[in-house]
């Protein structure tokens, strides 16, 4: 990490507070997520991190902000086990929610468990790009549904977010999430799964966990020469239509006021789009982007 990171963190252990884990943070950079206000700071890292939510802390101050470094932050407490409840008290709302386990979980597992209280779309963030005058101001959201996951960069990228969510979600990692009604989320033990703790975003390459049903995908790139990025992901898998589906289907966050690129459904902008079984060589699909400025852009196949 360089000083201006800023990573998504749950606690696996009870009683953990925000500055205990990472006590060098500037006061003012540990915050958590309102569905209705937004971002709020926890002046000095007061505030006890519940289980199931999500965090956003930032690197410790005396870090460079050129040069990165190793964060090594230490949960310390009873570890969290069983059934864990967290309360979403609004619709279509945007709330950052975290493995409350000391162990890796079942992504898949983990959205059949909640639907249809939740939309199926998980945003890791990934910090893959640095931040300009302290804001990030790209899409640097990795995001994963039951089809799979896109990532940030090419597979084949040097940057430090290389890989896409692959269907586990690391301990002490953090993910927004979409409410598609009023509700309670819940995690517990049967989603818990051995190993599989290095797919953490900040990730490192791992082995994919994927669910049994039949896919066929292919992930797509479309990228500049100065370092603009965006890949989406299609594919064709049991269960998914043509139309839109709750849980094949991811819309795009557009928040990259560069570029956007995405697939279309009818006025839907997707960044993941399941389709139907069997693939027919009559089938199309519509893709769109939008360039803040003028560029020569590259389209490519990252993998399959």
């Amino acid at each position: 990490a360089i000083r201006f990171d800023v990573t998504y963190w749950s606690s696996p252990v009870a009683g953990q507070k925000m500055f205990d884990f990472s006590p060098d943070t500037l006061l003012d950079k540990y915050y958590w997520y309102d569905p209705i206000s937004s971002w709020n700071v926890s002046l000095y890292g007061t505030m006890t991190m519940n289980p199931g939510q999500g965090y956003s802390i930032r690197a410790p101050q005396y870090y460079s902000t050129t040069e990165r470094s190793i964060f090594e932050g230490i949960f310390k407490g009873v570890p969290n086990n069983g059934k864990i409840n967290v309360e979403l008290p609004f619709a279509n709302k945007s709330y950052l929610i975290g493995n409350p386990y000391p162990s890796a979980i079942d992504a898949d597992s983990f959205i059949k468990s909640n639907l249809p209280t939740i939309k199926t779309s998980l945003c890791f963030w990934t910090h893959n790009t640095p931040p300009i005058n302290n804001y990030y101001s790209r899409d640097d959201f990795a995001v994963y549904n039951l089809l799979g996951g896109v990532g940030t960069s090419s597979a084949e990228s040097s940057g430090a977010n290389t890989s896409a969510p692959d269907g586990t979600i690391a301990s002490g990692q953090a993910f927004f999430l979409r409410t598609n009604s009023a509700g309670t989320l819940e995690f517990n033990d049967s989603m818990r799964i051995l190993g599989s703790n290095s797919s953490f975003f900040k990730p490192s390459k791992s082995e994919a966990s994927e669910s049994k049903i039949e896919k066929h995908r292919f992930w797509l790139n479309l990228k500049s020469q100065d370092g603009i990025f965006k890949q989406i992901l299609l594919g064709y898998a049991d269960g998914a239509s043509n139309d839109l589906d709750a849980i094949y289907d991811a819309e795009s966050l557009d928040s990259n006021p560069l570029m956007d690129f995405y697939s279309k459904i009818d006025s839907k902008k997707l960044v993941i789009q399941g389709r139907e079984l069997p693939f027919t060589e009559n089938d199309s699909i519509v893709l769109g982007y939008k360039l803040a400025n003028k560029n020569s852009l590259i389209l490519e196949i990252d993998h399959q």
